[in-house]
């Protein structure tokens, strides 16, 4: 099974005549071979003005925070399903 989620959305970020600043791509797929869930994600930057250089350099750390609480979250959910918690 897998499932793909992608939303392409400009940042409240504005530059100096009040353009977004800062647009991104994100795919988040879910693929799972075998029983065994992998999580893929691809960020894609297609516009990126001067003022989104220190935004764009914490970008990785958020998507991995967030996504090791997604894995902490899913966790206790399952363990909730299955009477373990």
């Amino acid at each position: 099974m897998t499932l793909i989620a992608s939303l392409c959305r400009p940042i409240a970020l504005r530059d100096e005549v009040h353009r977004a600043g800062l647009e991104d791509l994100n795919t988040l797929a879910f693929v799972e071979p075998e029983g065994l869930t992998t999580t893929l994600l691809q960020v894609v930057v297609p516009r990126a003005v001067l003022v989104a250089h220190r935004p764009l350099q914490g970008m990785e750390l958020g998507w991995r925070m967030s996504l090791d609480q997604l894995e902490v979250e899913m966790k206790q959910a399952l363990s909730a399903d299955s009477g373990d918690g």
